[in-house]
């Protein structure tokens, strides 16, 4: 069994890794502490055939010429011996699929947006567009039971900062009156990731505003917003609401009008 190498993209190591490099180094080193475990099994196994006079070479000839367990009472400590080691393993094992584990969440771990325009993002919707996917706290809410009352999302119109708006306004039609839900970006909150143009991912803060249903006043308050788009026209809104409702709503949407235009770096200032 032989050590494998390093892929030659990733050596010598430097700082500079993305997110899903630095998951790949860790899930390279979970499989290299498997590959030495499994050295030490073959060994464990080998001292047993060992013990039994069973051993052979590779062109199947015994290496021993009989037994090296004179007794059942070496047999019988060569058998402890394998235990302990197999106990030792198991217990490394554990501790691995808990690093595995962790790799696995840090993966699922939602994009951290770091530039403020780094793609210029023009979201509409129109009678093709569809729901897709709510999510609303404490409600079952059936994704056709909610209408898109408006939807415009202008992240850096012409790759301008300071010109981002949003205005996003869904109501769930099951409720007398409509419960309403409207969402207006705070200037100047807005960061983003962008994958070239195909994907971004927005997150700032928005003035959220909720009214109608079971609520007997409106409630509204500055809350934490995300936008997860692709160039496709399928995007995820969430926000959280305000008191006393609080959580967090999600919606999916399908068949937007979606224009992704990858900016230059120079404008990734405040938006």
């Amino acid at each position: 069994m032989g050590f494998p190498n390093l892929p030659e993209n990733f050596g010598p190591i430097n700082i500079d890794l993305e997110a899903e490099d630095i998951a790949f180094l860790l899930l390279l080193s979970i499989a290299f502490e498997e590959l030495s475990l499994a050295h030490i099994m073959n060994a464990e196994g080998e001292k047993l055939q060992a013990a039994l006079g069973t051993l052979v070479n590779d062109t199947g000839a015994l290496i021993f010429p009989g037994p090296l367990a004179d007794n059942l009472d070496d047999l019988l400590e060569t058998n402890r011996s394998v235990e302990r080691m197999l106990r030792t393993i198991a217990k490394k094992e554990m501790l691995l699929q808990w690093k595995f584990e962790d790799v696995i969440d840090f993966l699922g771990t939602p994009p951290t947006a770091t530039a403020a325009c780094a793609c210029a993002v023009e979201i509409t919707a129109d009678a093709e567009t569809v729901i897709t996917a709510t999510e609303f706290p404490g409600a079952d809410v059936d994704p056709e039971d909610v209408a898109i009352i408006q939807l415009t999302v202008n992240i850096c119109p012409g790759c301008e900062p300071g010109e981002s708006t949003i205005n996003a306004v869904f109501a769930n039609t099951t409720t007398n009156p409509n419960t309403t839900l409207v969402a207006t970006l705070t200037p100047g909150t807005v960061e983003q990731l962008c994958q070239g143009e195909t994907s971004s991912f927005i997150q700032g803060l928005a003035n959220v505003l909720l009214y109608g249903g079971p609520l007997p006043t409106p409630v509204s308050d500055e809350l934490p917003f995300t936008i997860t788009v692709n160039a496709d026209g399928t995007s995820t809104f969430t926000a959280q609401l305000p008191a006393p409702v609080g959580g967090t709503a999600s919606i999916t949407m399908e068949n937007l009008n979606v224009t992704i235009t990858e900016c230059p770096i120079e404008t990734n200032g405040g938006v």
